[in-house]
């Protein structure tokens, strides 16, 4: 218990919108309790701002000028742009996996099956390890594709047809992801 004490009493502030966070995250608590009533909403109260002041120390603090603080500070709305933001990748991504399904579908029950296997250098336009990450895997989720190595500046993809392959760069989740990548780049998070 001392720990905690001292975890509490050593933390520094919630640095950016620390009502809107709490907000969010009790609401999301009592929807997945289920229940409203005054336990729930104290048990849900109190794990909320533990874990607020608990990822305040988590994470470090950000650099920021005053223009991009002012310029965040008139636009509250830029707290929820990163959910928005996922959701529309996730949204497109399913799209694109639909569509390679069926591509894929058609080859596999062609009769003469024109398979041309292909292993390709992908380099993809983004530069952080997470979003390196994501390509990768999304690369790897779609039919047809496969991520088979990921270097420092490539990816080493396999792909069943040429056009696949050759289909990556420009691809509309490479697109949003760099998108989200250069938002963050430039500031304009939470």
């Amino acid at each position: 218990m001392r720990g905690l004490r001292e975890l509490i009493r050593t933390s520094q502030p919630v640095r950016r919108w620390p009502i809107a966070k709490a907000v969010v995250l009790l609401v999301f608590w009592l929807l997945l309790a289920g229940q409203l009533d005054l336990h729930h909403l104290l048990l849900g109260a109190s794990v909320v701002l533990l874990s607020l002041v608990v990822s305040s120390r988590l994470v470090p603090p950000t650099p920021a000028s005053r223009r991009s603080q002012s310029r965040v500070a008139r636009r509250p709305w830029q707290f929820f742009w990163l959910p928005l933001e996922l959701a529309g990748y996730f949204g497109r991504m399913l799209v694109d996996l639909v569509i390679a399904n069926i591509k894929v579908a058609g080859i596999v029950l062609r009769i003469q099956m024109p398979l041309q296997p292909v292993v390709y250098d992908y380099h993809p336009p983004v530069r952080a390890e997470w979003a390196r990450v994501l390509l990768a895997n999304s690369v790897t989720l779609t039919p047809g594709t496969l991520t088979v190595e990921l270097g420092p500046d490539t990816f080493l993809v396999h792909a069943l047809t040429a056009d696949a392959a050759h289909g990556l760069p420009g691809w509309a989740a490479e697109r949003r992801v760099a998108h989200i990548e250069q938002r963050l780049r430039e500031g304009a998070s939470v």
